[in-house]
């Protein structure tokens, strides 16, 4: 084998590596999690009823099958797979920062979630997913603000 090869052959995991990087950082900043982190950061291990393998949309990025969300009387704890995890650390947000309402676009409904300490970030979570976080906040009243769709009048 040539030493070109060898070169290429030895480069490109590296090359690989830091381009997977270099697109979880842009995802992280263009989708606002670098944002939630620098107000929400989880230290430490998450205490609570944790949901694997769910999707979200945070602003222009989409996590789909990929997130851990967590549910604890803290609040609403979000980690990515392992994977994914560079430039995304975990977060816990506490229920009093969030704000939701509810959604439909063309093929799906959900609640978008938003944050009073990060203004112009939204969590977009499928129905299914906010149904069991509502039914987790059951044993919680008073823990998220939801506002109610306003009837369409014809």
């Amino acid at each position: 084998m040539s030493q070109v090869k060898i070169l290429i052959l030895a480069a490109f995991p590296i090359y690989f590596i830091a381009l997977w990087c270099f697109i979880l950082w842009l995802i992280a900043l263009a989708g606002g999690w670098k944002k939630l982190s620098g107000h929400y950061r989880q230290l430490g291990d998450f205490q609570g009823q944790i949901l694997r393998m769910q999707s979200a949309r945070l602003n222009w990025s989409n996590y789909s099958n990929i997130l851990r969300i967590g549910l604890s009387e803290r609040g609403l704890y979000m980690s990515p797979m392992v994977l994914f995890r560079p430039f995304h650390p975990p977060l816990l947000i506490p229920w009093e920062e969030i704000e939701a309402e509810p959604f439909q676009q063309a093929l799906w409904r959900g609640y978008r979630l938003r944050f009073r300490s990060v203004p112009g970030v939204r969590l977009e979570l499928y129905q299914g997913t906010f149904q069991q976080v509502l039914d987790f906040l059951e044993g919680y009243p008073d823990r998220l603000h939801i506002d109610k769709p306003e009837r369409k009048r014809y």
